[in-house]
């Protein structure tokens, strides 16, 4: 009887509290985030910040992520429309990985990038090294709904 009971415990925690944890995990990006910051370093040494909501400028990135896929959409700071990227991406731990299916750049297609990040609050932070060799560090902020 003991082992049965240790049978259905173990069936149930697998079944239900497992998963469950795994997809709390994968849904912790899940929504709208808009590009506060980011910081590019060059090979040469070179680094450029920007801050978005700086005056006058009208561009900036939005990424809208789902359970399993994400969009980018990025303006200039004159408002024109600059690039546009999508594809899958997954979360493991503090490791967010994505792959790029579609984009307006069509060198990126089928890049693959996975990078550690940090989640304080509605503040989403990450570096990676970008198809061109830079070092880039991204600062994201949840958009809420109102």
């Amino acid at each position: 009887m003991r082992s049965l009971l240790t049978a259905v415990v173990v069936t149930l925690f697998l079944a239900f509290i497992l998963p469950g944890t795994i997809l709390a995990q994968t849904g912790i990006l899940e929504g709208t985030w808009e590009l506060v910051s980011m910081k590019v370093n060059s090979p040469d040494g070179t680094v450029t910040e920007r801050i978005l909501a700086e005056p006058d400028d009208k561009g900036g990135s939005i990424k809208i992520l789902n359970a399993t896929h994400f969009a980018l959409i990025t303006i200039n700071k004159d408002g024109d429309f600059s690039h546009a990227h999508a594809g899958v991406y997954t979360v493991d731990g503090n490791t967010y990985s994505e792959k790029l299916s579609s984009s307006s750049l069509h060198e990126v297609i089928g890049w693959d990038n996975a990078t550690e990040f940090t989640l304080q609050g509605d503040i989403w932070k990450f570096k990676y090294n970008s198809t061109n060799k830079n070092i880039i560090e991204e600062t994201w902020r949840r958009v809420k709904v109102e």
